[in-house]
């Protein structure tokens, strides 16, 4: 039986080769305290790794870039060391995924049809803009009031919107400026000295009044016709000049009042109650005239001596009353006639040749029988025994005629 020669052991460092069943195998430590994993190489070289701290600062520890850590905060996750050893986590967004894009600001749905650019609050809640409905009916349009406009007139600029939602412009004046004082109406100046109260026209012509002498020979001054003026007649008042630019004033009345009713000959009231037709006299007194009692005992009434009357009896005619007011008529003469000649026992012709001495007789007839006398003489003295004979009367004859005889 052959022994193996015994070599003394030098431990793991025995760098001495050729040991048979010496430990200095590959796989074996350098004994080098800087590096670890020390391992004979297939040359027989003992070398080990060289020792690299990690970010906790543990040699050739685990905690190394690119590997996950804890970095305290509870906002963030996948926290991971970085190249300069710092713990980094990735923010958790509103929907919980850390690093993911649903960060405050940026855009979600918060599923309300009534809104519009919906976004993550900083309190992670999605909400959006209320859908506002701009002057022409656009949601959340620009057309708001206060922006510009046009309203179709080409009459007006600086065209916006109203607070109604009225499209509304500045009318451009007559130098050609939106909204400026230029207006039709307003004053101006048309260059020419000889006219005044200059002023744009409704054509936006500037144009003035042709200077006006007035009622004093002033220059366009204001003594016109219908401004007040003095005639120097303190009997008058409210004088103006007229058209032909005379100062004529109003007459005042008796009471004051220029051009007043109140003037001599007018009605007034004396305030008595005893006078009736009350009027203003020339000296402007009110005075009216005293009562007086007529015939039939009416104050002021028409029944008044000389006035017509009835005195009721049928006659009369022409009944007046007289000074002591009794209603006296005239007699109705023969004739018909009031206060007529023709009365009974006046004269009167019965046309008749045959009678004398006609008469109207209390009947009012006319004419006396003829007699004749014993001699034959009409109405004679020769009396004796007379027969009378009635004869007819002729035309108006109202008469008798008589015709004698002496009878032997």
């Amino acid at each position: 039986m052959t022994r193996e020669r015994e070599l003394p052991v030098r431990g793991s460092a025995d760098r001495l080769p050729g040991v048979p069943r010496g430990s200095a195998l590959p796989g074996s430590t350098d004994s080098n305290p800087n590096t670890i994993d020390d391992a004979w190489t297939a040359s027989c070289t003992c070398a080990g790794t060289a020792v690299t701290f990690d970010c906790l600062g543990v040699a050739n520890g685990t905690a190394l870039p690119g590997t996950s850590c804890n970095d305290g905060n509870v906002s963030t996750g996948n926290d991971t060391w970085n190249a300069n050893c710092q713990c980094v986590g990735q923010l958790i967004d509103c929907l919980g995924v850390p690093g993911g894009s649903a960060l405050p600001g940026s855009a979600c749905n918060d599923n309300n049809p009534n809104t519009i650019d919906d976004a993550w609050s900083a309190n992670c809640t999605c909400a959006g803009t209320a859908v506002t409905f701009d002057c022409v009916g656009v949601a959340n349009g620009t057309a708001l009031p206060g922006t510009s406009c046009n309203d179709g007139n080409a009459s007006t600029g600086n065209d916006m919107w109203n607070a109604n939602c009225q499209c509304v412009g500045q009318l451009i004046d007559c130098l050609g400026v939106p909204g400026g004082s230029a207006l039709p109406g307003s004053a101006c100046n048309d260059s020419n000295p000889n006219t005044i109260d200059d002023a744009w026209t409704a054509s936006c012509t500037c144009a003035g009044t042709a200077v006006t002498f007035d009622c004093l020979g002033v220059a366009n001054g204001t003594a016109l016709p219908g401004t007040s003026c003095n005639d120097g007649n303190s009997s008058t008042g409210n004088d103006t000049w007229n058209a032909n630019c005379q100062c004529v004033g109003q007459l005042i009345d008796c009471l004051g009042v220029p051009g007043g009713s109140a003037t001599p000959g007018s009605a007034c009231n004396d305030n008595n109650p005893n006078t009736i037709d009350d009027a203003w006299t020339a000296s402007c007194t009110c005075a009216g005239t005293a009562v007086t009692f007529d015939c039939l005992g009416v104050a002021n009434g028409t029944a008044l001596p000389g006035i017509s009357c009835n005195d009721g009896n049928s006659s009369t005619g022409n009944d007046t009353w007289n000074t002591n007011c009794q209603c006296v008529g005239q007699l109705i003469d023969c004739l018909g006639v009031p206060g007529g000649s023709a009365t009974p026992g006046s004269a009167c012709n019965d046309s008749n040749p045959n009678t004398i001495n006609d008469a109207w007789g209390a009947s009012c007839t006319c004419g006396t029988a003829v007699t004749f006398d014993c001699l034959g003489v009409a109405n004679g003295t020769a009396s004796g025994h007379v027969v009378q004979r009635r004869q007819p009367s002729t035309g108006n004859d109202t008469g008798t005629r008589t015709a004698s005889a002496l009878v032997s």
